[in-house]
């Protein structure tokens, strides 16, 4: 809070992409046709915001589910 200042606003920690860590069986190769895994993301630590990723085979962008 600024002292005088109309507004208010929420000041939060910047965001640590580093301290995001991704583990499992999911980040092997496998036939895609065939291929069923699971990989666990921890982003404890990380900050605020909005997870992304993108599954990356060896035709480009792969489609998945969560």
């Amino acid at each position: 809070m600024v002292v005088g200042s109309p507004f208010n606003f929420k000041v939060t920690s910047p965001t640590d992409a580093s301290k995001v860590r991704v583990s499992g069986a999911g980040l092997q190769s496998g036939l895609l046709a065939t291929f069923q895994s699971e990989m666990l993301i921890e982003t404890r630590g990380a900050g605020p915001g909005r997870l992304t990723f993108r599954v990356r085979g060896p035709k480009g962008l792969s489609k998945f589910g969560i």
